[in-house]
């Protein structure tokens, strides 16, 4: 038996040791299978085997030594198991016909085999995601006919300076079409060499390092790159400006750096570009218009950045992207284009924490496709436009921390996968539905909107002016239609009994007053009453009321005994040397009479209106209603003249 292939089936439990004595195989394939246990050490035994591909598995456990051993091994793939401890050291003069050396996805450790480059005719050297540590040796140059070398997700480097000498090296393996050493601990300045590696070059990884210092000028030079990542590094400097010379460059990471200046409008030249991730840098000026020739751009990653001016209508105006827009938290500003429009296959956009202004766009509706749109924070006015009704994909809708004015449009509570709206801080007004989204007040959000009313009861907003709740409902009649009913007869009352009152007076000035009193009184002055009471004497008071005080007195010019009443004793010391007559002092009073009236109609007019608010929480309890009416009487009859004839009593019923 010379070749045994089992791969993709569902076998399971430990690796037969009796395949050991299969001692004429060379190809022994057992990947993707649901084998676990230790690989037999009698597999050693197979001194002819080219190839063992035990991938997939379940597989635990040292690699038996012996393995090591068999000089006929071309590949050797182990990948995906659970396998564990270091890798010989002589790794490369034990398997000196190794070409494709696959190991990732274990639990390897130990130091970088320094011996690897003692098998000339590698060509695949893979040990990603393992714990394998030390610098990387100097001399991998010997691998001419090297095409990948994977070295991801390990320990290797020590954030020193020269941990990225070996890369001078590669230089040789003009071969070379995939270079990844990302997420490891390589520190130091990328050696100028980095642009002399081979042109077959399609992949460069260098991501989630400690590299520094300035992308190489020259980096055009790979000018069949397909894939950059540079992300997650301490870079600084600008972008430069060969990277336009990368022609079929699919793919491009630099997020998570320090690089600044302005983005180069060679980047336009790029037209293959599907991804564009430049985030969380310190890249400023404007968004150049040559990233709208980027016809094939799916995402574009601007975010956390410095970048000012307005959004170009072409790179919003690209149909092409499909799968996200970030823009947000940078200073931007001027309105959002109308051509978002054509943003139809659209996933993602975010725009937020900019400076955009003017209203939202109706064109945002035809990006049917959105499931995630945030706008927040920026100066957005107007109302919400009803296009958005179209976003029927939508999950996350966030626009708070605007100026939207308005109603909340019925229609975002019938968006049927919305997950999360967000409105708040805006100038939003009016009744909050809650149908949709708005039943559950953990998925969406609506503070600081001050002029909002009514919906979910866990809001504690103030009811909408029109609209009655179930309690108001059974106290409707009792707290509005009964205070009106009960307070309006007493009103009618009061002011029919007054304009009585009104009549009385108007004959009452109809006549001479002047002859009235001179019939009934002599005509005396002030002086003559002082004189009579010996200057309102205390001895000649008489008694003291609640409108007046009353003093005898005997008059000088015949002897008669007359009753003074002084009604307001400083008025009178304070007229005395004005000398008036009695008919002024009438025609005063009579005044007096109809000017309290009126002010007493008034009130009662007031006290209507208060009774008959619009809203049922401004209008007057009947209680209080009650109280106001026995102020008004009291304030009147308490200044009317008492004169017997003219009194008048006003009794008000109780009104409870």
């Amino acid at each position: 038996l010379f070749v045994l292939r089992l791969s993709h089936n569902h076998f399971v439990g430990l690796i037969p040791s009796a395949l050991g004595n299969l001692s004429s195989i060379r190809t022994l394939e057992l990947v993707n299978n649901n084998l676990k246990g230790g690989i037999p050490p009698e597999l050693g035994q197979l001194l002819n085997l080219e190839v063992v591909q035990l991938s997939g598995n379940n597989l635990s456990g040292v690699v038996p030594p012996s393995l090591y051993n068999i000089s006929s091994i071309k590949t050797f793939v182990l990948t995906l198991n659970r396998l564990q401890g270091s890798l010989p050291s002589d790794l490369g003069l034990t398997l000196p016909n190794l070409r494709t050396f696959l190991f990732g996805g274990n639990k390897f450790s130990g130091p970088f085999p320094p011996s690897i480059a003692n098998a000339t005719g590698l060509v695949k050297f893979q040990v990603t995601s393992n714990d394998i540590t030390g610098p990387v040796p100097m001399n991998l140059g010997s691998l001419q006919d090297l095409e990948r070398l994977n070295l991801e997700a390990n320990k290797l480097g020590t954030n020193k300076s020269n941990d990225l000498s070996f890369l001078d090296s590669l230089v040789n393996c003009t071969h070379l079409s995939q270079l990844t050493i990302a997420r490891n601990g390589f520190g130091g300045v990328l050696p100028n060499s980095l642009v002399n590696l081979s042109t077959a070059l399609t992949v460069l990884r260098l991501d989630d390092n400690y590299m520094s210092g300035s992308i190489p000028l020259d980096v055009g030079n790979l000018v069949n790159l397909e894939l950059i990542a540079l992300s997650i590094n301490m870079f600084s400097g600008k972008i430069p400006e060969s990277i336009g010379n990368l022609f079929k460059l699919k793919e491009l990471y630099m997020h998570g750096n320090y690089i600044s200046g302005k983005l180069p409008s060679s980047i336009g030249n790029i037209s293959e570009l599907s991804v564009l991730d430049l985030k969380a840098n310190m890249l400023e000026g404007r968004i150049p218009l040559s990233l709208g020739n980027c016809t094939k751009l799916q995402a574009l990653g601007l975010q956390y950045n410095q970048l000012i001016g307005m959004i170009p209508e072409q790179l919003v105006g690209l149909s092409s992207l499909s799968r996200a827009l970030y823009l947000n938290q940078n200073r931007l500003t001027g309105p959002l284009p109308l051509q978002v429009g054509n943003l139809k296959n659209l996933g993602l956009l975010n725009i937020s924490g900019n400076r955009l202004t003017g209203a939202i766009p109706s064109a945002l509706g035809d990006c049917q496709v959105l499931e995630f749109l945030d706008m927040h924070d920026n100066l957005f006015e107007g109302t919400i436009p009803s296009s958005l009704k179209q976003l029927k994909g939508i999950k996350v809708l966030d626009l708070s921390r605007n100026m939207l004015s308005g109603q909340i449009p019925k229609f975002l509570s019938e968006l049927p996968l919305i997950e999360f709206l967000n409105l708040s801080y805006n100038e939003l007004e009016g009744e909050v539905p809650t149908e949709g989204v708005f039943k559950n007040v953990s998925t969406f959000s609506i503070v600081g909107n001050m002029k909002l009313c009514g919906g979910n009861q866990a809001l504690q907003l103030p009811a909408c002016p029109g609209k009655v709740t179930g309690d108001q409902k059974r106290n409707h009649f009792r707290r509005t239609i009964l205070p009106l009913v009960t307070s309006l007869p007493v009103i009618l009352l009061l002011a029919s009994v007054l304009g009585i009152i009104y009549r009385l007076v108007k004959v009452k000035q109809q006549t001479n007053p002047v002859s009235i009193w001179q019939d009934e009184h002599p005509k005396l002055s002030y002086a003559e009453l002082h004189k009579a009471t010996d200057g309102f004497s205390s001895t000649n008071l008489i008694g003291e009321g609640s409108y007046g005080i009353v003093y005898k007195g005997i008059l000088a010019s015949n002897g008669q005994i007359v009753a003074v009443k002084v009604l307001n004793l400083e008025q009178h010391r304070a007229d005395r040397t004005e000398e008036k007559d009695g008919s002024t002092n009438t025609q005063e009073n009579m005044k007096g009479n109809v000017f309290r009236m009126e002010v007493c109609m008034a009130s009662l007019f007031r006290l209507g209106l208060q009774c008959s608010a619009e809203s049922p929480r401004e209008r007057m309890d009947v209680k209080d209603v009650n109280v106001e009416l026995r102020k008004i009487r009291n304030e009147y009859v308490g200044a009317a003249d008492r004169k017997s004839q003219q009194r008048v009593t006003l009794e008000l019923p109780n009104i409870m």
